[in-house]
């Protein structure tokens, strides 16, 4: 019998950028000198196309500008699924994330445990609980997607000598499916206002959203 072992694609990067099995390119090196983007999918006027070509997405941050200068890039394939992370450190806490699955069986119920396992590992690197504001449905390339937002009050804490201060982040997560191939869409940002740099990432989540495509 096989094991459906979808969620683990997601559990690789939502921790941690630089998750252990998970290729990643683009960002920063020493904070100053853009490092280059050699991505395993397709990197081409602002839109990502991943490797084995079961979706593409504008990258969330707009060609030419500082937050796509210092954009990171990670990418992970397995069991005929794909992952792909955007964040920046321009704009600190924006994390873009889309993971797709091959052969979703209804049995799998695969809606509530991507949800489910997205939750465990937020709660458990952000160290507080997500609580939910709202649940609905909404078209996303055309197809009915389950989705939901939560809120996270992240606690002021030390790690590594560094005491970092709390703060709020916002979660959306979005999951659709067309036929047996599915996908699973998450964002995770500060409210609007929250920093400067913060300001304008909700109008980045929703264009994000809106520019998924799955294949």
């Amino acid at each position: 019998m096989t094991t459906f072992r979808a969620p683990v694609l997601i559990l690789a990067v939502v921790v941690s950028m630089a998750a252990v099995g998970c290729s990643s390119t683009g960002g920063m090196i020493g904070g100053v000198i853009p490092a280059p983007k050699f991505t395993k999918g397709t990197l081409s006027e602002g839109r990502y196309t991943a490797k084995d070509k079961s979706f593409s997405v504008a990258v969330p941050f707009s060609p030419g500008s500082p937050g796509y200068t210092a954009m990171e890039i990670v990418e992970k394939s397995e069991g005929g699924g794909s992952l792909v992370a955007f964040s920046s450190s321009v704009h600190p806490g924006e994390v873009y994330r889309v993971t797709t699955f091959a052969d979703v069986k209804p049995a799998n119920r695969l809606a509530e445990t991507t949800v489910a396992s997205y939750r465990k590992q937020m709660e458990a690197s952000g160290g507080a609980p997500l609580r939910a504001e709202k649940a609905n449905q909404e078209l996303v390339d055309g197809m009915l997607a389950i989705s939901h937002r939560y809120s996270q009050a992240i606690p002021a804490r030390t790690a590594d000598g560094a005491r970092s201060k709390g703060a709020i982040a916002i979660h959306s997560t979005h999951f659709l499916q067309r036929s047996t191939r599915a996908a699973f869409i998450a964002v995770t940002r500060p409210p609007d206002g929250a920093t400067a740099n913060a300001e304008g990432g909700e109008a980045r989540g929703v264009a994000f959203l809106k520019s998924f495509r799955l294949r």
